[in-house]
């Protein structure tokens, strides 16, 4: 696992071992957890230190595409909806959910076959093709 804070030249490297290994007061181990909770104990433990932090607002897309075309960024999702477990490629437009169960990764954004997928009638685009 790696950080990078906006003021970091290099990432720091953490080891996912530890978090599952020593996190247990926000999170649970093997059993999962949140990444926000992971971001907590990194920052309680001194495992890296986060200067000028940005936070992207709710709904400020403008603000989004800057941050994802600096680094990547972290999101949650709701991953336990049979639509998005049915999801294979291309843009999920399954219904939107407001319960976070899974972290992602937001590493690029564009369109797909003229479709936008940052537009307000679409919940996220996901990199597939790894």
């Amino acid at each position: 696992m790696y950080f990078r804070t906006k003021s970091a030249a290099v990432l720091s490297s953490l080891s996912e071992q530890e978090l599952v290994d020593c996190d247990r007061s926000f999170n649970s181990g093997c059993e999962g957890g949140l990444v926000d909770f992971a971001f907590q104990f990194v920052l309680k433990r001194h495992v890296v230190t986060i200067d000028k932090y940005v936070d992207v607002p709710q709904n400020n897309e403008k603000q989004l595409l800057q941050a994802v075309a600096a680094q990547p960024v972290s999101a949650g999702i709701c991953g336990s909806e049979r639509a998005f477990q049915m999801y294979s490629k291309g843009i999920f437009t399954g219904a939107c959910s407001t319960t976070l169960d899974h972290a992602v990764l937001i590493v690029g954004y564009g369109s797909e076959n003229g479709v936008d997928p940052w537009s307000r009638s679409f919940c996220v685009a996901l990199l597939s093709s790894i």
